[in-house]
């Protein structure tokens, strides 16, 4: 598989996802993706995204909670 970006070769790798819905900010470990081994571009087959929106539509219980630091380039 070819990324459509650079036309480097994609890899079966497992990353952390990370999606903002509103206000809610969600991260998925262990994300089975394919990533270009050129410019690092991700694609998620569809079976991974129905996952995803599965868990974020039935608001399942994550296994934990992380503060995440929030900053505004605008004041620097």
């Amino acid at each position: 598989m070819q990324c459509p970006e650079c036309g480097g070769e994609f890899l079966k790798k497992k990353i952390v996802h990370s999606e903002r819905h509103g206000i809610n900010f969600y991260v998925f470990e262990d994300t089975p993706a394919w990533v270009c081994s050129q410019c690092d571009g991700e694609y998620l087959e569809p079976e991974v995204t129905k996952k995803i929106d599965y868990i974020i539509d039935h608001h399942v219980e994550p296994e934990k909670y992380e503060k995440i630091p929030v900053y505004s380039l605008e004041k620097f």
